[in-house]
């Protein structure tokens, strides 16, 4: 069972820029965020930056708290879309208790489920639960303001497709249409501590060493790992240690990572690099046109998300510093509480 292939949270691109929010002086649990009636608290934005790094442990803590900051201001504007939509709380809940009683089954046991959800970085099932409903939420306003489903009361939302023009100019433009470079394929390869087997760190550097001794190929070795995710480029918040790796190495190389608290170790493994192609105009509109709608419909959602952010009341925690001014640059300016230390 793979919950995060479910979620689509972390799929977004980071609206923040990567920079590392420190407090001035030291707090608990402070509350960072309010946003009308919901608030984000140091602790809310700790929990997902743990996540994110139990996860990616090769991502920078930097990267990954601009992306929990972001997450989180998104998850308050994403859920009161949702009920200005029509929504109700126990619409959702119908489908997230249908999905978690599905994900038991294909896991054979409760049991299994939550083993499944501990390696993932989940403390719990209810952890879970809530990320999954705000999986569903956020898939759900997403296709409504981008014109993929319809709204409860207006039926389908319009947006313009690109035209000819646009995609022409977007060929002429930019060379990733045009030309494709040489691209590196690399592998994450994950080892979960099984019953009778050994531990996932000894199994792990078991088929590093046999791919450095040449006893392994780079397939033979996915089908050892217990969970793989193929990749074509290298993420910008990575470690620099890792990105140097993943530069200048070659096919069949690997690097253990440190193997997280959930206990899970991880293998970066170099594939292979792809031929560099040229497209002709015809073999690319396809691509182009798939890019620009999606382009729309994403700036449809921002958008949005952005339009209510300004129309709110908005207190920021003025004991952060660096972020209003992130969030500002992201979602403008909301109609924003004085800049006190008393809530």
């Amino acid at each position: 069972m793979k919950p995060l292939s479910f979620l689509f949270l972390l799929s977004l691109t980071p609206l923040l820029p990567a920079q590392e929010l420190e407090p001035e002086g030291e707090l608990v649990d402070a509350v960072l965020v309010i946003i009308n009636d919901s608030i984000l608290t140091s602790s809310m934005l700790d929990a997902e930056v743990q996540r994110i790094l139990h996860r990616q442990p090769e991502m920078e803590e930097a990267e990954a708290n601009s992306i929990a900051l972001s997450n989180g201001v998104r998850k308050i504007l994403f859920e009161e879309t949702f009920k200005k939509l029509g929504f109700e709380d126990d619409q959702i809940d119908t489908q997230v208790d249908l999905r978690i009683q599905q994900l038991i089954l294909e896991d054979g046991s409760r049991a299994s489920f939550e083993e499944n959800l501990r390696r993932d970085g989940y403390a719990s099932i209810d952890d879970f639960r809530q990320d999954l409903r705000f999986s569903f939420i956020q898939n759900t306003v997403s296709g409504i303001l981008g014109g993929i489903i319809p709204s409860p009361n207006k039926g389908y939302r319009t947006l313009a497709e690109p035209t000819p023009e646009e995609i022409r100019a977007a060929y002429d433009a930019r060379e990733e249409y045009r030309h494709r470079d040489s691209q590196l394929e690399w592998a994450q390869l994950q080892f979960f501590q099984q019953r009778d087997q050994p531990p996932a760190e000894e199994r792990a550097a078991e088929v590093a060493n046999q791919l450095g001794a040449g006893l392994l190929s780079p397939q033979q070795a996915l089908e050892k790992a217990d969970r793989v995710r193929r990749h074509t480029s290298i993420p910008a918040g990575m470690q620099s240690t890792y990105q140097k790796f993943l530069q200048t190495g070659n096919p069949g190389d690997s690097k253990l990572l440190p193997t997280s608290a959930g206990g899970v170790a991880q293998l970066l493994l170099i594939l292979g690099r792809t031929e560099a192609r040229d497209f002709s105009f015809k073999e690319a509109q396809l691509s182009i046109v798939k890019d620009l709608t999606e382009a729309n419909r994403n700036k449809a959602v921002l958008e949005a998300l952005a339009d209510l952010y300004r129309q709110s009341y908005v207190w920021v925690n003025p004991q952060i510093q660096g972020l209003a001014e992130s969030l500002e640059m992201t979602f403008g300016t909301g109609n924003v509480g004085p800049a006190t230390d008393e809530l």
